[in-house]
């Protein structure tokens, strides 16, 4: 699998952003599950719960008329991008107290 590498310059302010960004969407994900965990009356174990919500998302692509492989695929690209461009705030973030 070949990496994808962004270059991106960020300013100290722009890396702070894009790292509380991040903290929001792992914390809507977070209330997300836990809502689709308490709608379906299941225990809730995070790893077994968000496998059952991408099978059920991937069920309701179906449904849909949507490829749910390709959206799958899609939103691993765009988690390797954010994973790649929060990696560069990091560094920024860093390096900016040095």
């Amino acid at each position: 699998m070949e990496e994808n590498k962004i270059s991106v310059d960020f300013d100290p302010e722009s890396a702070e952003t894009v790292r509380e960004a991040m903290v929001r969407c792992c914390e809507a994900a977070s209330v997300a599950l836990e809502w689709y965990c308490d709608s379906k009356g299941g225990t809730f174990d995070t790893e077994s719960s968000i496998i059952d919500l991408m099978t059920d998302l991937l069920h309701y692509a179906k449904k849909e008329g949507l490829d749910g492989l390709r959206l799958m695929e899609s939103a691993r690209v765009n988690f390797e991008f954010e994973i790649e461009e929060e990696r560069c705030c990091r560094e920024v973030l860093n390096n900016s107290f040095d």
